[in-house]
């Protein structure tokens, strides 16, 4: 599902490896001089979304592709649809400067579904879960360390933050609920590709990711 035009984008390369890139540093980026990590993975997520639309709009306009096509807004239907119901809901109820930034979130989250949409075949897909593993072994593996400091050997665990929440884990996501949301959607692509390459080190995997989810306590 690609544009309309030949030949490879100069940009492709680019958004492929810049989207897994942004996905591992989201995940484990943390600073010890602050409590509010959620607001640096936002900064992260802004930053990184919007260069990645930039390389995107960019790419269009240098290969003069054609997305407006038939067939693609057949199949961008639904996805159309939803995102003038949400941009109509924004202009149309109040408190537009409170709910200015979740709105611009979903801006950015849409230009990321259409780069997907357009730019990414079988092969980047699975590049992009590859780099997902990869974070996971990264942000179960400090989940694990903040369990055996919790309950094991205390003081394994050199960050000062490691009791905030009692003796919930939160990982490098820095909070117990969110860091369970990603256990949970990890898990997912986690058991999917195990069942497609039956690879029994993504089994071990799979077993931190509930465990941490068990000790989060979500």
């Amino acid at each position: 599902m690609q544009a309309a035009n030949t030949g490879e984008s100069f940009f492709k390369p680019i958004m492929t490896r810049w989207l897994s890139v942004l996905c591992f540093l989201v995940s484990v980026s943390f600073f010890l001089q602050t409590y509010d990590s959620a607001q640096v993975k936002i900064t992260l997520f802004y930053a990184g979304l919007t260069a990645l639309a930039g390389f995107w709009v960019s790419s269009l306009i240098k290969d003069r592709a054609n997305i407006f096509t038939r067939r693609n807004f057949i199949l961008l239907l639904p996805f159309l649809l939803y995102f003038a119901y949400v941009s109509l809901s924004f202009f149309l109820q109040p408190y537009q400067a409170a709910r200015s930034e979740s709105f611009l979130r979903f801006l950015l989250s849409s230009a990321l579904f259409l780069v997907i949409f357009y730019e990414y075949d079988d092969k980047d897909i699975a590049g992009l879960i590859k780099a997902i593993i990869f974070t996971c072994w990264f942000v179960y593996g400090y989940g694990i360390l903040q369990i055996i400091n919790n309950y094991l050997v205390s003081g394994v665990d050199p960050l000062f933050w490691t009791d905030f929440f009692g003796k919930r884990v939160f990982s490098t996501i820095a909070n117990p609920n969110f860091f369970a949301d990603f256990c949970l959607f990890t898990f997912i692509l986690i058991l999917s590709r195990w069942l497609l390459t039956r690879q029994k080190s993504l089994l071990l995997l799979g077993a931190a990711g509930l465990l941490n989810i068990f000790f989060t306590e979500s």
